[in-house]
């Protein structure tokens, strides 16, 4: 049995109405985290969206664009990431770049059955580190219901500016 860090309950339930149990012993051993997928929603913060014109749907229920070479980019730290998005007749299609690199184009009316929310592109066995998911607009409709990805820290790193300016010094000559 491996146990978790805090409190945790071990039930005994032996078969045939009885037990003779005189002790058990539970020795300490080394905590193994094991990693889970983490959903972030195409709302949150930490995804990032290129221009005004990849926008919330009017029910609030998505981002979506029409305009070719919008993008939304998440950073996270873990081994794996999923893209959920609709899949109807009238979507276009869209690039994924990981890490910078395109790793799969996607016809997203073709990407399987009709709905929304679906699962559009996974990638596993990643290293655990930093990593950035960038789903392009090509062509026609793209749309972003959210991500999730595989790690151990529960919240995606929020976008931060590139350098922050502290003190301005001016000299005149």
């Amino acid at each position: 049995i491996l146990l978790k860090p805090g409190r945790n309950i071990i039930n005994i339930n032996p078969e045939g109405g009885g037990a003779d149990i005189d002790y058990f012993v539970l020795e300490p051993g080394v905590y193994v985290p094991q990693p889970k997928w983490i959903r972030v929603d195409h709302g949150h913060g930490a995804v990032d969206y290129s221009a005004p014109t990849f926008a919330a749907s009017s029910g609030g229920d998505f981002h979506e664009t029409v305009t070719m070479g919008d993008s939304a980019t998440l950073y996270f730290r873990g081994t794996g990431i999923r893209w959920f998005s609709k899949i109807q007749s009238d979507m276009g299609v869209a690039e994924v770049y990981m890490d910078g690199k395109l790793v799969a184009t996607i016809d997203i009316k073709r990407a399987g059955l009709e709905g929304f929310n679906r699962l559009i592109f996974e990638k596993q066995q990643l290293t655990d580190e930093m990593h950035s998911v960038k789903v392009v607009s090509k062509e026609g409709k793209v749309a972003v219901y959210g991500f999730e990805y595989l790690g151990f820290e529960t919240s995606p790193p929020l976008p931060n500016p590139d350098m922050i300016v502290t003190d301005v010094i001016w000299s005149p000559e």
